[in-house]
């Protein structure tokens, strides 16, 4: 709900310069474009209309040029030897299971409204991989619909709602243009001009690109981390806890470690990288929080050291991942199991994970889930119903 409440909001204060900016065109310029008007001649039935019609195209231009962005990443990376995972748009999407077949799930990334995912080029060689038209086609797409606004706008005399329309289309795609062309970051999280630059001046960091969308694409055909080749997830040492794609590689060794059930070796490293967590992308760092409180739950439930983990930002980051991210659920497991001492409700969360894995976008992941809640189990089992406990 507040992920959809800020998005409400900042579209709202979209529409309202929209509104502004139309009404600036109704008092000052005819149709055309070529003209000016007498203020006076100005309606309010005219001015209201348009001021409804800026809403509607703004709303339409954003979904329109979100939707379309994706698409724009899917093209281009077909074009370069890429092969489809998913397509996201909001929480809406397309991914392709382990038959080969297209199914409409949900799934959603905080901080993002859409993603598309690709498998990449198998045989390319260490630091080649084709990365720029990838990165770069929703950007291309975004100019392709400005510039296509803009002809329409100058070429034809068109009616009111085609005119709102097509100058929101214009407006909205040079914005989504700007925030993702020009190499920024936001929340730590590399937008498609950040990763360009990145692997432009960074060839090493390609062959770890590669790996992370490898990983995905296998996750989403079924497959759990121990199951892919060791190669993918190398252990990198980190000097720049800001680098997105090297703490991104480590987190995914976190990963494999735990799906290899190695948790204390696990714990080690997330120990180790969280003693930077200050400087950690936020995205990154929730991640590594959500596994670093499984962790200490599954192996020592040190109340001091679970409320230095568990703060209320990443219970909240945990409670709106967990929704579409089977690995959240292990942590709930867990809390329940072991913080709380509630095995009725432990099991319900297994039970429910093991009815429905196949309605996860990311099987793989939901396989990894359910063999890490029931290690667990086995764990507190097997140590007469009380992991160790220690101020």
């Amino acid at each position: 709900m507040k992920k959809f409440l800020k998005f409400a909001l900042g579209l709202l204060g979209g529409a309202v310069i929209g509104v502004a900016i139309v009404i600036m065109m109704v008092l000052l310029i005819d149709g055309n474009l070529s003209g000016f008007h007498d203020i006076s001649d100005v309606k309010t039935g005219k001015l209201g209309l348009a001021i409804c019609f800026s809403f509607l195209s703004m709303a339409i231009a954003v979904v329109l040029n979100i939707m379309l962005h994706e698409a724009g990443h899917l093209v281009f990376g077909l074009l370069t030897g890429y092969k489809f995972v998913s397509y996201r748009a909001f929480s809406l999407t397309l991914i392709k299971d382990v038959q080969g077949k297209f199914k409409w799930k949900k799934y959603s990334i905080s901080g993002t409204l859409g993603q598309c995912l690709m498998e990449p080029p198998r045989d390319f060689k260490s630091e080649n991989l084709p990365y720029f038209w990838y990165n770069a086609g929703g950007v291309i797409v975004n100019i392709l619909l400005v510039i296509i606004s803009l002809v329409m706008l100058k070429s034809f005399d068109l009616p009111m709602f085609w005119e709102c329309f097509f100058f929101m289309m214009m407006f909205v795609g040079v914005a989504i243009a700007l925030m993702n062309g020009l190499p920024l970051k936001s929340a730590g999280l590399n937008n498609d001009g950040s990763n360009i630059m990145e692997l432009w001046k960074h060839p090493e960091k390609r062959t770890d690109m590669a790996h992370q969308l490898l990983i995905v694409a296998e996750t989403s055909k079924g497959k759990r981390a121990i199951e892919m080749p060791e190669e993918w997830f190398p252990n990198p040492t980190i000097t720049d806890f800001k680098d997105l794609i090297t703490i991104t590689t480590k987190n995914n060794y976190i990963c494999w470690l735990e799906d290899n059930l190695r948790f204390e070796e696990a714990l080690e490293e997330t120990e180790k990288v969280m003693e930077h967590e200050a400087e950690i992308p936020q995205l990154i760092r929730f991640e590594l929080g959500c596994d670093w409180l499984l962790l200490e739950l599954a192996l020592h439930n040190r109340p001091l050291q679970i409320e230095r983990i568990n703060t209320k930002q990443l219970w909240a980051y945990l409670q709106s991942a967990g929704k579409y991210s089977a690995q959240k659920q292990a942590t709930f497991f867990a809390w329940q199991l072991i913080h709380e001492n509630n095995p009725a409700d432990a099991d319900k969360i297994l039970n429910d994970m093991k009815a429905n894995q196949d309605n996860y976008a990311f099987i793989g992941e939901a396989r990894t889930a359910i063999a890490l809640m029931e290690h667990i189990k086995e764990l507190y089992n097997g140590t007469g119903n009380d992991i160790e406990s220690a101020q």
